[in-house]
């Protein structure tokens, strides 16, 4: 493979929700306008007299690992900075009881519970895109 055959995520967002998106205009609007993520609430469990965040929603135990450590994982590979990602992924990985980032760098403990390149060995980006 070749990093150009590598979709922009809006071109990809828009690919895998064709006719669910309102408009398409720009990166923002294909998410906010987007059908496909209707009806998905924060991931949240009365505890008490209040509310808390539930760290065994599917958002903490699927997105995390297959999609912000996949990304992170290909970034890393990249030789690109993540600050975003590195924030919610360091800051999140501690309620999860996992760790993912370690010295800045997806090496931690629980990368084989992810679906990022180095997961599977991956050390290289010229690995990554070998056909």
């Amino acid at each position: 493979g070749e990093p150009d055959q590598v979709p922009g995520l809006k071109k990809y967002i828009e690919a895998i929700y064709a006719g669910q998106i309102r408009d398409n205009s720009t990166l923002a609007t294909v998410f906010n306008t987007n059908d496909g993520f209707k009806g998905f609430l924060s991931p949240m469990k009365q505890e008490g007299d209040g509310w808390v965040p539930d760290f065994k929603s599917r958002y903490f135990t699927e997105d995390f690992p297959d999609g912000f450590c996949m990304y992170k994982g290909i970034a890393d590979l990249a030789g690109i900075e993540t600050p975003t990602i590195d924030l919610i992924l360091t800051f999140f990985q501690k309620f999860m009881h996992k760790e993912y980032i370690k010295d800045g760098k997806l090496a931690g403990k629980d990368v084989g519970e992810t679906k990022s390149p180095q997961r599977f060995g991956i050390k290289t980006l010229t690995d990554l895109l070998k056909d």
